[in-house]
């Protein structure tokens, strides 16, 4: 899984692989170290994370996140996840601009297993996404809905965007905070 050099100030860590080590809670992505999550890195299962590593310190968690849209079809992604957030990046693009909420959209090809169960109007809930050497297993789960799909490829990150949502929206959103455990 790659080597690393740890210096007391954490700003030479250099890794020759990603990796993310589960009991400190560290995620590495090239030489560049996440800090500041409990959880398996769910960045772990993602081929290309460089968008969520440069905007953010610590990665999202996937705490209270709105499931926006999966799309299935036949060519391309097989699956496409979109995911929103209220998780502001410390370092937003200028094209930004004011937005309140991130878009996370998720490419899956390889689908080994897919689960559709509930599709309320609003899908405000927490997702997971683990990973293992033959298997990824992504699942977000909510008040009157859960979405699993397995895969035997890494997924691919396809975009992340600032997105100005209404006020009202935004308030249901952090009303949801406390709803979903």
């Amino acid at each position: 899984q790659g080597f690393l050099v740890k210096s007391p100030d954490y700003s030479n860590y250099r890794v020759k692989s990603r990796c993310c080590l589960k009991s400190h809670g560290d995620c590495f992505v090239g030489e560049r170290m996440i800090r500041a999550h409990s959880t398996p890195c769910w960045l772990d299962c993602i081929q290309n994370p460089e968008a969520i590593t440069s905007l953010y310190d610590a990665p999202p968690e996937l705490k209270n996140i709105f499931l926006h849209r999966i799309s299935l079809q036949e060519s391309g992604w097989a699956c496409r996840v979109v995911l929103v957030s209220s998780e502001l990046p410390a370092r937003r693009p200028q094209r930004w601009g004011d937005c309140n909420v991130v878009h996370i959209e998720l490419g899956v090809m390889e689908i080994t297993e897919l689960e559709i169960v509930g599709w309320p109007w609003e899908r405000f809930g927490n997702a997971t996404a683990i990973c293992s050497e033959s298997k990824v297993v992504f699942e977000t789960a909510g008040v009157g809905f859960r979405v699993k799909v397995g895969s035997t490829a890494r997924m691919s990150l396809c975009s992340v965007k600032g997105v100005l949502v209404e006020k009202e929206w935004l308030s249901k959103f952090q009303s949801n905070e406390h709803s979903v455990s």
